[in-house]
């Protein structure tokens, strides 16, 4: 599996935290929202373009940028080091809520769950090989009757599956059901 988080380090460079758990647009707007939850942010700055944003924050007395592109996904960058103690902090708290819930769908084929208040992110996997782009493409192939499916690859990352919360279950119980046999090559 891979990371959740990753952290980068580089000489004369702001330090930042990759997140390529939550790559999507509208993770953004999911980061945002724990940010000014959880860290008392407040925005100081915002700039939403049509393939990229950028947010300068202000928590406990340090600024914070949240940066999406769409190629890289989203990252959190401490644009001084004064803020790289907060940045980290945050960074290490989202790999936490992240980790989510393992649930074993059958004797070989582990998910990974993550529930918010909207969605259900979803990763599949069996021994360490990402199965979530074929159980997708399989659930496409089934014609399940879910709707709002979506999947989201991240470069150098794995797949995740995004669900609105009221279809996680049924989209589990079809997984449960489905023929697995052609998804484990």
């Amino acid at each position: 599996m891979n990371e959740l988080i990753s952290i980068l380090r580089e000489k004369n460079r702001p330090l930042e935290i990759e997140i390529p758990a939550m790559p999507a647009w509208n993770s953004f707007d999911e980061l945002i929202d724990f940010l000014v939850k959880e860290y008392n942010a407040v925005a100081l700055v915002k700039a939403d373009g049509p393939d990229a944003r950028r947010w300068i924050l202000e928590s406990n007395g340090s600024q914070i940028e949240l940066v999406h592109d769409d190629l890289m996904g989203n990252k959190l960058v401490a644009p001084s080091v004064d803020s790289e103690e907060l940045v980290l902090t945050i960074g290490r708290d989202l790999e936490q809520r992240l980790m989510g819930e393992i649930l074993m769908i059958d004797a070989d084929i582990q998910a990974r769950i993550l529930k918010t208040e909207e969605v259900v992110i979803l990763t599949f996997w069996r021994d360490g090989q990402d199965l979530t782009r074929k159980i997708y493409e399989a659930l496409q192939n089934q014609q399940s009757n879910l709707k709002d499916v979506q999947l989201f690859g991240a470069p150098c990352s794995y797949d995740l599956l995004m669900v609105p919360l009221e279809s996680s279950d049924q989209l589990l119980k079809d997984v449960k059901l489905m023929d697995k046999s052609d998804l484990i090559q």
